[in-house]
């Protein structure tokens, strides 16, 4: 419902808007409307489903895309300004397409100025994010324009099906209170109440509570500096800037920068720049994720003391979306302890303690989809879920098949990862690897990992946005939250949730995935790993039903009907005549064949030919023999690492980061060092204690120095140098090897030394394999070794 004011009187302050003038009057530089309080015109659509909207509701763009032409339901209001300057337009918006570059835009009329193109980036939040886009390089500014004293009309045109409008602020950043130009509910003097929300939707209220004052750095707000991994400018996890409030509020000393942030319910920290005494005020509550590292920036991050007023909005039961991206508290759950003895952290609830809650996906039933199994090994609790339903990649199906529920109840308010121990075997590090989540009041993700082939806690967003994908994030109010999952990829296994904070929580703990909180029963032990599992065989590429060499199916030796695929390769282990197996998913079939069947595969995404591995022993594969101080001497000795002290992050002799690969969440340290072994072009590593971080070098000159932070280490790999060699040596290998075999050729010769050098790289590769815990099968065909699926030397 439009709002109508009575008059125009020379003392309003400012109008929110008149439903006869749709007028916005600038006071004190500021001057702000209700964008409904415009007669919604051709395919905008009044709406107020859309929880934390201001005044009585906001307007949804229905219409088709207008991309190149403007002028399509033309909102228009008036503009009185009364102090001349340059003037930001900020329109408060909202969309929801998972891709952030689409449905995310409006056309904006400023006066006698062109048409702009203006959008936001950010999906799922009332924001103020409002930037024009003016042609390629010249994006990244909100809409400014130099208004004289006088009237002025701003018209608004559809765009982008989908998105949805709710606030106008116009402000002079020189004069302005940046705490009324970034508040969705402030209320100009003289401008009345703003009318109460309808009652049917139980959304924020129009206005800040007034029995509740704003926190202020004495009264529920306290500062704290980022310092991760050193002194810098704030990033999110995506090394973003996050959500900043554009421009820069230059002339402020960072004692007036905090103020204005204490004073400001939106905003969560602010970014001050000393050479410019600049103040970037922030309202997204994942920016203070880490830092850039640049000595002239300070990145400070806004928190709640215990026992003060809330930073987010007042609490609501439907779930609104916040323009900091902060969900708002629903009802809050007991924050008593649970009685010793009771099974805390695991089960259907998870509590938080000590900043980290955990649960197994098994304690609840599986839903419809979901399949409890037990064949993968190292899998945590009595077992884990595997998605044996279709595939769901639409946004659309999120939620609606194979819906897991658990209850996360947290204690102390701040940034949760949500990792999700997982499990896929596609060749293809793309495919089978992800699931939807849902957490609290937030939207639907799809969470992902690229690691294949053994359990990990990787657990990325797909954010459709430059290749970014974090960890799954999110700011969670102390209260009682859901966490919700649901089949997306089928065979994507999940095994255990772990929720935590991780500027408090011990990394030791989060990345155990057989961590027992205290007060807990003990867990189910898991069975020992199987002798023979599917790991045991060879998928043949590209994924699909066997064939023989004239494209036939062949004559299995063995066809049955099993639960799993795992039966079928223990059966094919017990059956000496069995080359390898094909496994038909749906029919959930087993056929046992010959060599002859598996020349080939006939491609279909339903089907698993596998061939069956063996090792060879390589004195018989190639005729050679080493004695005990042939093999010593041949074998190279590992390589080590060094911390570079005193502690910190690696550096290069310029103090610039060197050549780092991007940063790979594992295990633990260990696995680092192992992944650095397992490569040539390693020179070392950087280990984030943070987030158990593996930061792979190249670079010969990365370690010349640190850059000192406490939860950051640098470790240079130390080849060491093989011993002097003794001539003689070679000699008594060659008369070695010609004593056992009659005549000896040169290429026999050359054969046999390359066979030694394979000894070595096999060495490596299998130390590789183990510590990753895979397997890897060595078969020897003519004059090339393949081990396993995951290398081909030619020793030609």
């Amino acid at each position: 419902m439009a709002r109508r004011l009575s008059a125009v009187l020379a003392t309003t302050s400012v109008f929110l808007g008149s439903a006869s003038g749709n007028i916005l009057v600038e006071h004190n530089c500021l001057a702000v409307g209700e964008v409904e309080s415009a007669a919604a015109t051709g395919s905008w659509q009044f709406g107020s489903s859309i929880a934390n909207h201001a005044g009585s509701g906001y307007y949804t763009w229905t219409g088709p895309n207008h991309f190149g032409s403007t002028g399509h339901g033309t909102l228009e209001y008036s503009l009185q300004i009364t102090t001349p300057g340059e003037y930001t337009f900020a329109i408060r918006n909202y969309h929801s397409d998972p891709d952030p570059t689409e449905s995310n835009d409006v056309w904006l009329k400023v006066g006698g100025n062109s048409w702009v193109k203006c959008y936001s980036e950010l999906v799922g939040m009332w924001q103020w994010m409002f930037k024009m886009d003016v042609g390629h390089g010249d994006t990244e500014r909100p809409p400014k324009y130099t208004l004289n004293a006088g009237t002025h009309t701003i018209k608004l045109s559809g765009r982008s099906n989908g998105f949805s409008i709710d606030r106008i602020h116009v402000y002079q950043e020189s004069c302005v209170n940046m705490a009324n130009a970034r508040n969705a509910f402030f209320t100009p003097s003289g401008a009345g109440p703003a009318p109460p929300q309808p009652a049917p939707v139980a959304s924020l209220p129009t206005q800040p509570p007034v029995a509740q004052p704003a926190p202020s750095p004495s009264v529920g707000a306290d500062f704290v500096e980022i310092m991760q991994p050193s002194r810098g400018c704030c990033r999110t996890s995506s090394l973003g800037s996050g959500q900043e409030v554009l421009p820069v509020l230059t002339g402020h000393t960072q004692a007036q920068c905090e103020a204005l942030c204490a004073a400001d319910t939106s905003c969560t920290g602010y970014e001050y720049h000393t050479w410019t005494n600049g103040c970037e005020l922030h309202t997204g509550a994942g920016d203070f994720y880490q830092t850039s590292g640049y000595e002239l920036c300070r990145c400070v991050q806004k928190r709640v003391v215990v026992g003060s007023p809330p930073v987010s909005a007042a609490p609501t039961t439907n779930a609104p979306t916040s323009d900091t991206a902060t969900a708002a508290p629903t009802t809050a759950a007991p924050t008593t302890a649970a009685p010793t003895g009771t099974a805390v952290g695991f089960g259907q609830d998870m509590v938080e303690q000590n900043c980290l809650a955990v649960g197994e996906v098994e304690a609840i039933a599986p839903t419809s989809g979901w399949v409890l199994e037990t064949e993968v090994a190292d899998y945590s609790g009595s077992g884990y879920f595997r998605w044996a339903g279709p595939n769901y990649f639409a946004t659309k199906h999120a939620g609606k098949h194979g819906l897991l529920t658990y209850t996360l109840r947290i204690e102390r308010a701040g940034l949760y990862q949500v990792r999700i121990r997982n499990y896929h075997d596609f060749h293809d590090d793309t495919e089978e690897n992800d699931c939807w989540l849902k957490v609290g009041t937030h939207g639907w993700e799809k969470v992902f990992s690229n690691v294949n082939y053994r359990w990990t806690w990787q657990s990325k967003f797909d954010l459709h946005l430059f290749e970014l994908n974090p960890m799954a994030s999110y700011q969670l109010s102390a209260g009682e939250h859901q966490v919700l999952i649901s089949g997306r990829s089928t065979n994507f296994r999940i095994d255990r949730i772990h929720v935590f904070d991780m500027s408090c929580a011990n990394s030791a703990d989060y990345t155990n995935p057989h961590f027992v909180p205290s007060g807990v029963a003990a867990l189910p032990v898991a069975p020992l790993p199987i002798t023979h599992s599917s790991e045991d065989y060879t998928e043949l590429s590209p994924r699909g039903c066997c064939r023989d060499a004239a494209g036939d199916g062949g004559t299995p030796i063995e066809v049955a009907t099993t639960t799993t695929e795992h039966e079928c390769a223990a059966r094919c282990t017990a059956n000496d005549a069995c080359a390898g197996y094909e496994y038909q998913v749906v029919l959930q079939a087993c056929e046992l064949h010959p060599s002859e069947s598996l020349d080939h595969t006939s491609p279909n995404e339903q089907c698993r030919c596998k061939e069956r591995g063996s090792s060879i022993d390589f004195g018989d594969a190639v005729g050679l023999e080493l004695d005990a101080e042939e093999q010593h001497s041949s074998r190279p000795t590992p390589a080590s690492f060094q911390e570079i002290l005193p502690q910190g992050c690696c550096r290069t002799a310029a103090g610039l980061p060197g050549d780092e690969a991007d940063v790979v969440v594992v295990d633990d340290r260990s696995q680092c060092a192992s992944m650095c072994l397992g490569m040539d072009t390693c020179t070392g590593y950087e280990w984030h204690m943070w987030d158990n971080g593996c930061e792979l070098h190249n670079g010969v000159g990365d370690f010349a120095r640190t850059l000192s932070h406490e939860q950051c280490q640098c470790f240079q790999k130390i080849e060491s140098e093989p011993a002097a060699e003794d001539p003689s040596r070679h000699r008594r290998s060659v008369a070695a090897f010609g004593a056992s075999h009659s005549s000896v050729t040169l290429a026999q010769a050359t054969l046999a030394g390359m066979a030694v050098m394979m000894v070595a790289a096999v060495v490596a590769v299998v130390a590789h394999k183990r510590r990753s815990h895979g397997r890897v099968h060595v078969i020897h065909e003519g004059d090339s070794f393949t081990l396993g699926d995951t290398s081909v030397v030619s020793a030609c």
